[in-house]
C-alpha cells in the first residue's frame, strides 16, 4: 500500500501514515528560501510528530545551517524526548542560530531534556559551547519552575573554574532529578 500525506483542511491529525519519503521532503523544504513552503513544511512536520523525529535529528547534521536551525526548532515543537541527545549535540553547533534553537527546544522538553543534559555535562565539562548552551537551558528551566533542581549547576557554570565544579554539581542534580 502506498503511504501518503493526507490531512484534511484544518485537521491537526493525519488521516493516514506519512511515508518516510514525504517526511524527508518536508525536512528538505525547511531550507527553502520561500517562506510559505518553509512554514508549511514546519507545520506538517509538527503534525506528523514522532515519525518526523529521526529525519529531523539527521537534519541536525545537514551542511545547511538554515536546515539545522529549523530542524532544531521543529524538534522542540514536537517535544519528543527521543530528540534530547541530538539537541544537546546541537548546543555545540558552529552556528549560533542553531545553538539558540537547540536551547529553546531543550527547554521545551523540560525534564526529558534536563536529565540527559546533566549527564553530558558530567561526561564533557570542558566543552565551552556545551557549558554556554547548558547555562541558557538551565536558566530557562529555572524560570519555568525548576530553580531548585538547577541552581547548583548554574552556580558552577558561572564560577571561575567551571569544569570540575560543573561535573560535581551536575552529579548532585542528577541524583535529585
Amino acid at each position: 500500500m502506498h503511504e501518503s500525506l493526507c490531512c484534511g483542511i484544518g485537521s491537526s491529525q493525519p488521516r493516514r501514515r506519512v511515508g518516510s519519503l514525504a517526511v524527508r521532503s518536508m525536512v528538505v523544504a525547511l531550507g527553502s528560501r520561500e517562506a510559505s513552503l518553509q512554514l508549511g513544511a514546519r507545520r506538517l512536520l509538527v503534525v506528523v510528530g514522532p515519525r518526523a523525529v529521526r529525519p529531523l535529528v539527521e537534519a541536525l547534521a545537514d551542511p545547511d545551517a538554515a536546515i539545522r536551525r529549523e530542524a532544531a526548532s521543529v524538534l522542540g515543537e514536537i517535544g519528543d524526548p527521543a530528540s534530547a541527545h541530538a539537541l544537546i549535540r546541537a548546543l555545540e553547533d558552529e552556528s549560533a542560530d542553531v545553538r539558540a534553537e537547540a536551547v529553546g527546544s531543550l527547554i521545551a522538553l523540560w525534564h526529558a531534556g534536563l536529565v540527559p543534559l546533566l549527564r553530558v555535562l558530567i561526561e564533557r565539562p570542558l566543552s565551552a559551547r556545551l557549558r554556554e548552551g547548558a547555562r541558557h537551558v538551565l536558566r530557562g528551566l529555572a524560570e519555568l519552575g525548576l530553580r531548585d533542581e538547577v541552581a547548583s549547576v548554574l552556580g558552577a557554570l558561572d564560577g571561575a573554574e567551571p569544569a570540575p565544579a560543573v561535573q560535581a554539581a551536575a552529579e548532585v542534580a542528577l541524583r535529585r532529578s
